[in-house]
């Protein structure tokens, strides 16, 4: 990998020390959502099989929040990196561009907090979504949980 990032920097002009902080922080987008906790009204959710939530678009919902979150961080906390980020996507399939979305609504001054809502509630109605066996509610986790798999 670190061979692929030192071409890629290369021949994309990008900075090693940006291209892979950007890696990192979209690997630790895709940890984060695996790992996903969301309190709503008092429920708890917790999308514990992220991965065999299953489907042929799957692979392009994991992209999509790995990419969403990564740009909603940057933006938040690592301003200077977003250029990379942008140069990046030009040379990326699709799948890996959908966070362009929010990075024009940022352009047009909708504000980072209301990005950060949309993806939570996206993402909440994603696991809702997904049927009860993927979903373990509040009172689940430290009782009975023999009906998970229903």
């Amino acid at each position: 990998m670190a061979r692929d990032c030192s071409r890629a920097s290369r021949d994309l002009s990008v900075s090693i020390d940006d291209l892979l902080q950007i890696v990192l922080i979209h690997e630790l987008a895709h940890h984060a959502t695996a790992w996903a906790t969301i309190v709503d009204h008092g429920s708890i959710y917790m999308w514990t099989d992220y991965d065999k939530c299953g489907g042929d678009p799957w692979p392009s919902v994991h992209e999509f929040f790995a990419q969403a979150f990564s740009f909603l961080w940057l933006a938040e906390h690592r301003k200077e990196l977003l250029g990379a980020f942008r140069t990046l996507s030009r040379y990326q399939p699709s799948i890996y561009r959908t966070w362009e979305v929010f990075d024009a609504f940022t352009q047009n001054k909708v504000p980072l907090d209301w990005i950060r809502k949309t993806l939570r509630d996206q993402f909440l109605a994603l696991m809702q979504i997904c049927g009860q066996r993927w979903l373990v509610q509040h009172h689940e986790l430290h009782g009975d949980t023999s009906n998970c798999n229903n």
